[in-house]
């Protein structure tokens, strides 16, 4: 990590700010019990290869 750039951590920063993002729509917009995420951004301008999140969310509605 220390070897990288600024423009690759504010690549790396985008990529999670929009998976957060998607994370929140997604929550907002379902009412299953889990969904899969998964988001990739190819190499580009700013980036050194591909980059992938993947994330499982699952909700529990037990109160």
């Amino acid at each position: 990590m220390e070897n990288l750039t600024k423009a690759e951590i504010i690549a790396i920063v985008g990529v999670l700010v929009a998976v957060f993002f998607g994370i929140i729509e997604i929550l907002k917009k379902t009412n299953s019990k889990s969904k899969d995420i998964s988001v990739t951004q190819k190499s580009g301008m700013l980036s050194k290869g591909k980059q992938s999140v993947k994330i499982k969310i699952e909700k529990d509605d037990q109160k």
